[in-house]
């Protein structure tokens, strides 16, 4: 009853979507979508449990949206604050690992600003504020 986590595959759209959709995805199709390259996810017996963006880039690189289903949050495996306390906070931790081995320089991270959770412990990995955004969108 492990969480194991890899990189996204082209057909992991639909696992993805759902997550998404739970949360409120402003109606996105997901059923043709190729995360591949895009996203890491994390999976519990075969299922697909939870995901992150991860925009790689130099010199920066993005870690964008993040969605952890909602039995999963919170979950610490055992490990607490000496290792992954729980998949989000794992997912977090693989997509700064991905961008630095892929060369980026400098990291940004979209946060919401209820979520306490991630924004302390990316404070206690060194990450700052560098000021506050307004999230925009088109449909296309």
């Amino acid at each position: 009853m492990t969480v194991d986590y890899r990189l996204a595959r082209a057909n992991d759209g639909p696992a993805i979507g759902k997550l998404m959709n739970e949360a409120g995805d402003y109606g996105v199709d997901w059923s043709t979508v190729d995360p591949s390259n895009w996203w890491i996810v994390a999976e519990r017996d075969g299922d697909v449990v939870g995901a992150v963006q991860v925009i790689m880039s130099r010199p920066y690189g993005y870690i964008g949206e993040i969605i952890v289903r909602p039995d999963e949050r919170g979950k610490s495996n055992g490990t607490g604050r000496l290792g992954y306390p729980d998949v989000a906070l794992h997912l977090y931790s693989l997509a700064i690992h991905l961008l630095a081995a892929n060369g980026s320089q400098l990291a940004f991270a979209h946060v919401e600003r209820d979520n306490m959770g991630i924004q302390a412990y990316l404070r206690r990995h060194d990450w700052h504020v560098v000021g506050e955004l307004t999230l925009m969108a088109k449909r296309l």
